[in-house]
């Protein structure tokens, strides 16, 4: 129900170009995603950086690796575009499966070998 009502609102805006944005709708909502993953990030690692009392790295390392990432990004972004979209979902998926298997056999090991 969500993503027809999502699919439908994306249908009624249209393409609107608005500067040197081709289509504000899709930039609008990739932008919310990618700001809200980015956030996330940024709080990981100042937690990080202030657990081992040194936040100012954190920081550096934090703005260090948006920069790495938005280059990274500019420089795959036509290569990628060409992978059809569901497989990239598939792909993402198993690994994100896999590393969570893998942290939940690891922990597990963990809290047997301290009894």
């Amino acid at each position: 129900m969500v993503f027809e009502s999502t699919l439908a609102a994306a249908r009624r805006a249209g393409v609107q170009r608005r500067g040197l944005v081709l289509d504000w709708y899709a930039f609008t909502l990739s932008y919310k995603g990618v700001l809200l993953e980015g956030l996330e990030v940024a709080f990981i690692a100042l937690t990080f950086g202030a657990n081992q009392h040194n936040i100012p790295l954190a920081a550096a390392a934090a703005v260090a690796a948006v920069l790495v990432v938005a280059v990274v990004g500019m420089a795959v972004r036509a290569p990628l575009s060409r992978v059809p979209e569901n497989s990239m979902k598939f792909a993402v998926g198993v690994m994100l499966i896999a590393f969570g298997m893998f942290l939940g056999c690891r922990g597990s090991r963990c809290a047997l070998a301290a009894r």
